[in-house]
């Protein structure tokens, strides 16, 4: 049999009872809060990564249509490096065709170990100015590099991996990437790995 219990608040004891009905329903109520606020904000990020993947297939596939990989294009990634500068120090291979070179051979690296988030829109334009100098720009010009996506280039998210720094372009590019480019080095790609990938 239920009793029904009238709360008498000139006794202590049922004020403290009510006080705590009230905090733990407060409680309750923040808690929830919070985990409707975590809901939305994953939500929000797993679409941001959709649409960044989205955008990342369509760019790559098509680069791929574009840059197809040629022997041509084989036989200059098969240039050991020290070779590979000289040639481009006499000017004997432009900036423009190693750049396309390795492009083409990220691309397919791409699709076996998904190793690049992000081609760099203006690393044609980087590698076409560098041809258009009238010396080389430093002792390493032309030669295209990959950084992970841990650091800052211009234009370009640094995500970290992680989905909320998406669509938060970088306003400078970091030291390391300054220094690289100064040494005429032509940008390519952020990896999603940093490992040493044997072409």
């Amino acid at each position: 049999m239920l009793h029904k219990i009238t709360p008498n608040f000139e006794n202590p004891i049922h004020l403290v009872g009510l006080s705590g009905v009230v905090v733990a329903t407060g409680v309750i109520s923040v808690y929830g809060f919070q985990k409707f606020k975590l809901f939305k904000e994953r939500r929000r990020l797993a679409c941001l990564t959709k649409r960044k993947q989205t955008e990342r297939q369509e760019v790559l596939a098509k680069l791929k249509a574009e840059y197809e990989f040629t022997p041509k294009r084989q036989l200059i990634i098969e240039i050991p490096v020290n070779e590979l500068i000289e040639k481009l120090q006499k000017r004997v291979l432009s900036a423009t065709e190693v750049f396309e070179a390795f492009l083409a051979k990220s691309i397919l690296a791409t699709e076996a170990f998904n190793s690049i988030t992000e081609y760099i829109p203006q690393a044609l334009e980087w590698a076409k100015m560098l041809d258009a100098l009238p010396n080389p720009k430093g002792p390493l010009h032309g030669l295209p590099f990959c950084v992970k996506d841990d650091y800052d280039v211009k234009g370009m998210d640094t995500t970290l991996g992680l989905a909320k720094y998406l669509y938060q372009p970088a306003e400078d590019s970091a030291a390391l990437v300054k220094v690289l480019r100064d040494l005429g080095l032509s940008k390519q790609v952020n990896e999603v790995i940093s490992i040493p990938i044997s072409f």
